[in-house]
């Protein structure tokens, strides 16, 4: 059986993190969160409503890796 493999396929989640890590890092970077030291998974949520539905926790961790921003428990399944 021969298989092709596309080098150029992205998974759904792969695609969202590509294309909302730009806001979440300019987000990141805002005057208005130059003071906070912690966000949570919600706040950043309501500060970016536009794409707060396709923010999941694995989307954001992933982000946030790239960001090489910490994550205070990345498995918490309360958000």
């Amino acid at each position: 059986m021969l298989r092709f493999i596309n080098p150029n396929f992205k998974t759904a989640t792969q695609q969202k993190i590509e294309q909302h890590k730009p806001a979440v890092d300019a987000w990141l970077k805002a005057p208005a969160q130059a003071g906070n030291r912690i966000i949570t998974l919600a706040e950043l949520r309501a500060g970016l409503p536009a794409i707060a539905a396709e923010l999941s926790r694995q989307v954001v961790n992933q982000i946030m890796a790239e960001l090489h921003v910490e994550i205070e428990n990345p498995d918490d399944t309360a958000a």
